[in-house]
């Protein structure tokens, strides 16, 4: 009887140890990065490109994931402004024409964003800031 409750609890203690490192291995954390670009005043008649690499947190590049541009103003009501899918660099591109995002200032904010999956987790990257000159962009419209 001794002999049973030593394995018993040598196998119990196996299952949790498996349990707690197949939780932890779920998702792999992710990074984003978005890339600045070579100005901070943007025209709003030029097409607008955002650039970037989603990697795992050790550098391994993610492939086709969706990666969603957000400003921080109310326009439109989800503030996403366009989305790309990362090639098998983990780099990716979306490009969108600027609009008046922003009327009393012309200063917009920006940032990258992966929803996360089962495979990876969420990530945010940091923010950009740019000023869109609205002669020639239209305005946004919800």
């Amino acid at each position: 009887m001794k002999h049973f409750v030593i394995i018993a609890i040598v196998a119990l203690s196996i299952l949790i140890l498996n349990a707690s490192t197949s939780f932890s291995e779920e998702t792999e954390s992710s990074k984003i990065k978005l890339h600045k670009m070579r100005s901070s005043i943007i025209d709003g008649g030029q097409p607008l490109v955002f650039v970037g690499k989603f990697t795992t947190d050790s550098g391994k590049p993610i492939y086709n994931a969706t990666i969603i541009i957000k400003n921080d103003q109310n326009c439109p009501d989800d503030q996403i402004i366009g989305q790309g899918i990362t090639d098998k660099r983990g780099k990716f591109s979306v490009y969108t024409m600027p609009k008046i995002w922003n009327e009393k200032d012309n200063r917009v904010t920006f940032h990258a964003e992966f929803s996360g999956d089962e495979k990876y987790s969420a990530s945010v990257s940091e923010n950009r800031m740019y000023v869109i000159y609205p002669e020639h962009a239209q305005k946004c419209e919800n």
